[in-house]
């Protein structure tokens, strides 16, 4: 069944981390109008396709010329997908009993709404001889899915726990593999946790259905839950939160123009770090509803003040490269190195084919050592220029802050300015 095609859970593992912290997200998606296509989406899922074909082939790095549904897979997704398969191959390669499961239902036993409480698990690898069982799920997203605490890796592994008791579980490690977004971790990052967490989880979740239940239950608004709710659109909390980012005297999209907007060069400190703080939220919003604008618009439905359009044409090869590259030559004077250039691989391609290189004449269990003996080698030949721009983050990131005026100020003595007394009435 593909992946698209799948029933979903009113309380699933994916939709975790929406319901837990909006509880009243459950009564808004089941009211909502029928999803429509995302592009972001299709994206994800079709990733997910080619990683689980690949799984069920047995194939542990896919090739240039890798086809999926008969066409072919795009160089960026194809690298992404080699980084899971490369991560879940090691894991199997540390023991001769592993046990590899992808794409595995786990139902939880919950005591409420248990027929509404289960998720798909993209990989699942149990290493008896180390009583270890590695919980993995594939993100195809450049947007950062945090490791620590993550309700849906919490879900598959309390699933998995449950479902297979004669197992020696003595840790879980929740592992996030994430090729396509920036990370200081890298794009691979595990969490470890106790049988006991993953136990005590399971009471977790039948709270959060409960409040869920609640007839009364609250909406709470933010960038993480509303983020792919698919009421986020029609739901009035995520419209009053939205509004309330640029000016919270807003109580309607339609009293939002040009005119109205506060100026930024009024608003004081505190009030731009809020809405720095808050324009992702806004962004998303805005993004979700354009984006089912355009849905209603490709389905027929006129949306008023807009019209639907074929986008503006761009020229384009005719023909094989190859032979368009060879004909120039013979019909103008250039060379073939000038039309069609030689060039090294990107560093993410040409590190995937000599780890593959490398595992492929490896024996098992040294195949983990080959590969981080060939990313030694091709490391010989690259170097990490450090990066002198600036830009603004929360302060949870990991780098070290900067003070752009303290360091153009840098070896120049400044005269020291009088200080006034703290109650003085002198004006400055």
């Amino acid at each position: 069944m593909a992946h698209s095609e799948r029933a979903h859970a009113r309380f699933s593992a994916s939709s975790a981390y929406r319901w837990f912290a909006c509880p009243g997200s459950a009564r808004m998606v089941a009211s909502a109008p029928a999803r429509l296509p995302n592009p972001h989406a299709e994206l994800g899922t079709l990733a997910h396709e080619v990683l689980e074909g690949a799984l069920r082939a047995g194939i542990w790095q896919l090739p240039p010329d890798h086809m999926h549904a008969g066409r072919p897979v795009d160089p960026e997704m194809r690298a992404a997908v080699n980084t899971c398969l490369s991560y879940v191959q090691d894991l199997c390669d540390m023991d001769d009993d592993a046990v590899l499961l992808f794409e595995e239902r786990f139902d939880l036993p919950t005591h409420v709404q248990p027929d509404e409480t289960y998720g798909y698990n993209d990989i699942l690898v149990w290493l008896p001889m180390y009583g270890q069982m590695h919980v993995i799920d594939y993100k195809n997203g450049a947007e950062i899915v945090d490791v620590e605490e993550n309700k849906q890796l919490l879900y598959y592994g309390t699933g998995a726990l449950s479902r297979f008791k004669d197992w020696d579980v003595r840790s879980a490690f929740l592992t996030i593999v994430q090729p396509r977004a920036f990370h200081p971790q890298g794009p691979i990052r595990s969490y470890e946790v106790s049988p006991e967490r993953l136990r005590a989880f399971l009471h977790e979740v039948d709270d959060a259905v409960l409040a869920c239940l609640d007839p009364d239950a609250p909406l709470v608004p933010g960038k993480k839950q509303c983020r792919w709710c698919d009421a986020f659109t029609i739901c009035p909390a995520a419209e009053a939160a939205a509004l309330n980012v640029a000016a919270n005297e807003f109580a309607d999209i339609r009293l939002v123009g040009a005119d109205t907007m506060p100026d930024p060069k009024t608003l004081g400190l505190d009030r731009l770090a809020y809405i720095v703080q808050a324009a992702p939220f806004l962004k998303a919003w805005l993004d979700a509803c354009e984006s089912r604008a355009f849905g209603f618009a490709m389905m027929g439905h006129p949306i008023p003040g807009k019209k639907v359009v074929r986008k503006l044409s761009r020229r384009q090869y005719d023909g094989d490269p190859a032979e368009i590259a060879e004909s120039l030559t013979l019909i103008t004077d250039v060379t073939l190195d000038e039309v069609m250039p030689r060039k090294l691989l990107g560093i993410t391609d040409m590190e995937a084919l000599l780890v593959a290189r490398a595992k492929e004449k490896a024996p098992r269990g040294k195949k983990k050592e080959a590969a981080e003996q060939a990313k030694h080698s091709l490391a010989f030949f690259t170097i990490k220029e450090p990066n002198d721009e600036l830009t603004l983050v929360d302060l949870s990131d990991r780098r070290d802050a900067v003070n752009p005026i303290a360091k153009s100020l840098d070896g120049i003595s400044l005269p020291e300015l009088p200080m006034l007394p703290a109650h003085s009435t002198e004006s400055a």
